[in-house]
């Protein structure tokens, strides 16, 4: 898939897990990072995500082999199949109707089994469109060394302080402000955050 994506697209655009911010970075060095990991000078590990991938044009033109296997391994087809499914009500649209795009879109992250205190790659809650199905496709484990993890454990209490001074900023006014302002709401609530993280993932 990386060879796939870097003959067509020099640079993807991702998002930066710990600032929230969209940064354009080189296709073969995403990959690059995805499999061997890539730390700041703080020795913290960049956490990146690209999500909704590829963003304008159709999985199928862009990867038409990625999309045959893919779609083979579907569940439920009748359900789920993006062209032909049949009680899949998306692709029964006639023709010149502006149809949902159905995908598949990839979602390739980084992240950690273990909470780091600065941000994390889980898609937060939300509510799709339409119903979606994911399916994991590849994980791939990268082991931080010693002193890796010595650098991070010294900034991980700035680094939950920071978290509880934004969810106290966020929750300004009601009982969530007084449950998440309070030191064990604060606490409770990072810990809850912190069941949720995973090693790098590519799901569709």
């Amino acid at each position: 898939m990386n060879r796939a994506i870097c003959q067509k697209h020099e640079t993807v655009k991702v998002l930066g897990c710990s600032n929230l911010e969209e940064e354009s970075v080189k296709t073969d060095l995403f990959f690059t990072w995805y499999t061997k990991g890539c730390k700041g000078s703080s020795k913290q590990p960049h956490m990146l995500k690209l999500k909704d991938w590829p963003p304008s044009e159709s999985f199928k033109e862009c990867l038409p082999n990625h999309f045959e296997e893919f779609v083979s391994y579907l569940p439920y087809k009748e359900y789920t199949h993006p062209v032909s499914g049949s009680i899949n009500l998306a692709v029964k649209f006639p023709d010149g109707w502006l149809k949902p795009d159905m995908g598949p879109k990839a979602y390739i992250a980084y992240g950690f089994a273990k909470e780091l205190g600065f941000g994390d790659s889980v898609t937060k809650l939300h509510c799709d469109m339409s119903d979606a199905v994911n399916v994991l496709t590849h994980v791939a484990e990268v082991k931080l060394g010693y002193e890796d993890v010595t650098a991070i454990e010294k900034l991980m209490p700035k680094n939950l302080e920071q978290d509880k001074r934004e969810l106290h900023d966020i929750h300004q006014d009601g009982e969530a402000n007084d449950i998440i302002s309070s030191d064990t709401g604060a606490k409770d609530f990072i810990i809850f955050l912190q069941q949720f993280n995973y090693n790098k993932i590519i799901t569709f």
